[in-house]
């Protein structure tokens, strides 16, 4: 998996290195969403298994502008 490349996120909290339980990560989306409807501030998970060489800044920084956050 290539964390530059992890196109269109599905909810808050995408989870590719499959470390969360479903009831936790079901929790935690719903948890987000409250936030963001009672703030408008958003907040995003984003979980790979390795950064594959790449700066975290590079990886966040593609996602942001990817999924409009």
């Amino acid at each position: 998996m290539d964390p530059l490349n992890l196109g269109k996120l599905s909810s808050y909290v995408n989870d590719f290195s499959q470390v969360l339980l479903e009831p936790k990560r079901v929790e935690l989306n719903e948890l987000f969403a409250q936030h963001e409807r009672a703030t408008t501030e958003q907040v995003v998970v984003v979980l790979f298994p390795h950064r594959d060489g790449n700066e975290l800044y590079d990886i966040g920084m593609k996602i942001f502008e990817e999924n409009g956050i």
